[in-house]
């Protein structure tokens, strides 16, 4: 494992801080609060139940007292402040806490605070940060001896695999994690998850639908309405997808899976994914031919996800905004969210994704006629295709888009 050293600087000093003994009575006060509240299903509670969390947390690694309740606090509300959007002054204080666990010697807490570390760089798409302290988890849980939950950390690995198009690594860690789980423990879901995300990637479309079903009723048997709707949410997202790229009209199907998520996840309070459901929501109108149905729930993913700092699945959105506004005979419009998304994609180094909105803004040029900007365009692009060669279908399928483009181009120019 790689040692990480982190400064209380980094932490923001608030007015007026207690300190000695007062210290110590506000953090188990504040303590019992927090424990006592975790299990409420307003969101008003658990928003100031977060808040609360991050001061004790706060005023405990500047007094380096109460590591016991820091600990427990910690590990006790690391799902609601996923679950609700919390993100960089959560991270900062997970990072110090990492510190502070190694210096006790609490291997157990290290390895719990790694993995949740390595989910939230994760849902922030900074892949390799993730995926260095997942594999710090995974290291720590191993010393523990704690085969579940080195079984957890590596479907969290199998996450940020996936979704670095290392499809074989990916397989590799769920299929471990697989061997160390009982037969009936709810967290093989995670790992079915992964294999299902791969082969969607794969356009095996029996395969996808498989392993998100079977995880589907490894949630319905845990009886957890978030992560039920997560699989709802992602059997949307096969169905949609198949009829897209398979030649198999399944937009109703998907139509009646992303409803059922998104009525789940807005009872439990879970923007993030809501969000995402939102966007295949708008997509499955954009296909059913209603297209101003799906510039609402468009416009509502895009702003919940920039403030969340999701980076990845705002650029999908931002490259489906696109696709709606050449249909609504708006190019500029559609222009700008192409940029957009590919300004994301840039600055994330996913050229596979940037080569695919890159396309949008070429439409968007042959639509306003701008001809000879387009076939530049289309020319760079094609330069780069190459890079694609590993994913077949994706090369030969963007071959043939930005070949097709730019003999238009060409057309127009002449």
């Amino acid at each position: 494992m790689v040692e990480r050293v982190f400064s209380i600087e980094r932490i923001p000093v608030r007015v007026g801080q207690p300190s000695g003994a007062t210290f110590r009575r506000y953090i188990r006060n504040g303590a019992g609060v927090v424990l006592a509240r975790l299990d409420s299903d307003r969101v008003e509670h658990l928003q100031s139940v977060c808040e609360l969390s991050l001061q004790i947390i706060h005023y405990s690694l500047l007094a380096k007292e109460g590591w016991p309740l820091c600990r427990q606090i910690i590990l006790a509300v690391a799902p609601r402040m996923e679950q609700l959007g919390y993100r960089a002054e959560w991270i900062h204080l997970l990072e110090a806490s990492v510190s502070w666990a190694r210096a006790e010697q609490d291997t157990v807490a290290e390895a719990e605070m790694c993995r949740i570390l390595g989910q939230m760089k994760r849902l922030l798409d900074s892949y390799a940060l993730a995926e260095s302290w997942l594999e710090d988890s995974v290291a720590a849980f191993r010393l523990c001896g704690d085969a579940r939950n080195v079984a957890v950390a590596l479907n969290q690995l199998g996450r940020v695999r996936h979704l670095q198009y290392r499809y074989a690594d990916a397989i590799v860690c769920v299929s471990e994690a697989l061997t160390l789980l009982d037969t009936d423990d709810g967290e093989r879901a995670e790992s079915h998850y992964v294999l299902g995300m791969v082969a969607l990637d794969q356009r095996r479309w029996a395969d996808a639908e498989d392993q998100h079903k079977l995880a589907l009723n490894f949630r319905l048997r845990a009886g957890y309405q978030r992560t039920i709707g997560w699989s709802y949410q992602n059997l949307g997202l096969v169905c949609l997808m198949q009829s897209i790229y398979g030649e198999r009209d399944r937009l109703l199907e998907a139509d009646e899976w992303l409803r059922l998520a998104a009525d789940l996840l807005e009872c439990v309070s879970d923007p993030y994914h809501l969000a995402l459901t939102q966007n295949n929501l708008a997509s499955v109108q954009v296909r059913l031919g209603h297209y101003h149905k799906a510039l609402k729930p468009y416009q509502e993913a895009s702003a919940a996800l920039r403030s969340l700092g999701a980076q990845r699945p705002l650029a999908q959105t931002y490259n489906n905004l696109g696709l709606l506004y050449l249909r609504l005979g708006e190019p500029e419009r559609a222009e700008d969210a192409f940029r957009d998304g590919v300004a994301v994609y840039i600055s994330l180094g996913d050229h596979q994704s940037r080569l695919n909105t890159q396309h949008g803004i070429v439409l968007a040029l042959l639509e306003q006629k701008r001809f000879a900007e387009a076939a530049e365009l289309c020319e760079r692009s094609l330069s780069e295709i190459d890079r694609l060669q590993s994913v077949p279908e994706e090369y030969e399928e963007k071959r043939k888009w930005y070949t097709e483009s730019l003999q238009k181009a060409w057309q127009g120019i002449v």
